[in-house]
């Protein structure tokens, strides 16, 4: 240590100044007698530091002994929790395959074929009844008193054009809402519905097809367009069910923020 070697040298000088006081006179040794206090002094503080200097270093040792006491505690909470967690086992059972009744049971095996073609709008009509955009005019204009304080005032026949632009606009992409009402990039299609962009952005903004209700949110993440998606299944159960069909599925591509949104990767549009 140092404290001990400064010691050992200051020992040595002492030793070498006490024999050269004997052989001078006596003066010296009480010189050398004062020296000697002043060393027992500076001794006794060094053997007070070191004493303080093995207190701390006693104290450090009990505290790193209790930081790694908690340290092995977490340790053993943390196993003991890994322990807990069971893993998910799927047991594969042995069984007889049976397979399902595909016999074809519909009652009209003979649709009658149509006499012509009908118009998009009267296909689209066929799923889509004047009653779903009856109860879309009933319930903007409730959302609207509700969020507003004032209502829209909208009517069967001002949905039935609000859907029909939006058919339009998915068709024919701007990047900006207002260049379908510029004048220089306005077309024909939208100049006949005739509805300003102001009155469109404020049915887009009320347009509601059911009743705002928490309960259904918590129980359906679909309820907001249910009894749309409801209209059109049960067209879809009206068809004529032929026994040689092929059914296929297509991904709508979508980005917006839904949590039954799925990525399907290898698609050629994956959202």
């Amino acid at each position: 240590r140092f404290y001990g070697r400064s010691r050992i040298q200051i020992s040595l000088e002492e030793a070498d100044t006490a024999i050269s006081a004997l052989a001078d006179d006596n003066s010296e040794i009480e010189c050398n007698s004062s020296d000697e206090e002043e060393y027992e002094n500076t001794n006794r503080s060094h053997n007070m530091s070191d004493q303080g200097d093995s207190e701390y270093d006693e104290i450090q040792d009990d505290e790193d002994r209790e930081d790694s006491t908690v340290s092995s505690a977490d340790e053993c909470v943390a196993s003991t929790s890994k322990s807990k967690k069971k893993k998910n086992t799927v047991t594969w059972t042995k069984r007889k395959y049976v397979p399902p009744d595909t016999s074809f049971t519909a009652t009209d095996d003979n649709p009658e074929e149509p006499t012509e073609v009908e118009s998009p709008f009267q296909y689209f009509s066929r799923y889509f009844p004047v009653e779903i955009f009856s109860q879309m005019s009933n319930y903007t204009n409730i959302y609207s008193v509700f969020k507003n304080g004032k209502s829209v005032n909208t009517n069967e026949n001002e949905i039935r054009r609000l859907v029909a632009l939006h058919i339009i606009m998915g068709i024919i992409n701007y990047p900006r809402l207002r260049l379908y009402w510029a004048p220089q990039t306005q077309f024909n299609l939208v100049r006949d519905v005739g509805m300003s962009r102001n009155r469109f952005e404020s049915l887009r903004n009320n347009l509601h097809i059911t009743d705002v209700n928490k309960d259904k949110e918590e129980k359906d993440k679909l309820w907001k367009v249910r009894p749309i998606i409801q209209s059109f299944e049960k067209r879809c159960e009206e068809l004529v069910t032929e026994e040689n069909c092929c059914i296929d599925e297509t991904i709508i591509p979508f980005k917006g923020q839904l949590s039954i949104k799925q990525y399907v990767r290898g698609k050629p549009n994956p959202w």
